[in-house]
């Protein structure tokens, strides 16, 4: 059997094709620090050297992980690709920059144009087919349908490793 029919599912990304899947790692609150642009406040981002032990707001506060229905970076290979952000790209947003005022679960276009490049042409940052919302892992292992419609603080919280934040019923 050859390595290509192997695959259930796969993408193209430059002359590779690599096998593709449903989630994402949960990166920063804003694509500025997915960019490198600024600190990234999650656990697996581009380049990450993230610990467990570094997740001082506790494993069972932080996301790690969310449903997307992206297929153009839903690819994990060496560390460099598929972050998602809490926010979606709001050129125009402050804080955090570029962050949009809602949350980026169900958001379309989640990484925009324009100003930020989107060269993989995504569309879909935290999402699912889901009515409502989309599943998230978290650091302890709980996988939560979380809604598009939760007060976004609560969902920078989830994201951020060691901000201090106390993270309430959500």
């Amino acid at each position: 059997m050859t390595a290509e029919a192997m695959y259930t599912n796969a993408g193209n990304f430059g002359t590779d094709r690599f096998a593709i899947r449903n989630y994402a790692a949960m990166g920063a609150i804003s694509v500025v620090g997915l960019s490198g642009g600024a600190p990234a406040e999650g656990v697996m981002f581009p380049g990450s050297r993230v610990r467990m032990a570094d997740i001082t707001d506790g494993t069972s506060n932080t996301i790690l992980v969310a449903e997307t229905r992206d297929q153009n970076s839903a690819v994990w290979i060496d560390g460099s690709s598929a972050s998602l952000a809490a926010r979606w790209v709001d050129p125009a947003g402050v804080n955090p920059p570029f962050g949009g005022s809602t949350v980026s679960i169900n958001h379309s276009p989640h990484f925009g144009g324009g100003v930020l490049m989107n060269p993989l042409h995504q569309q879909w940052g935290p999402s699912s087919l889901h009515p409502g919302g989309a599943q998230h892992a978290l650091g302890d292992g709980q996988v939560r349908l979380i809604s598009e419609n939760l007060n976004v603080g609560t969902y920078d919280a989830l994201v951020g490793r060691n901000d201090g934040q106390v993270v309430g019923a959500y």
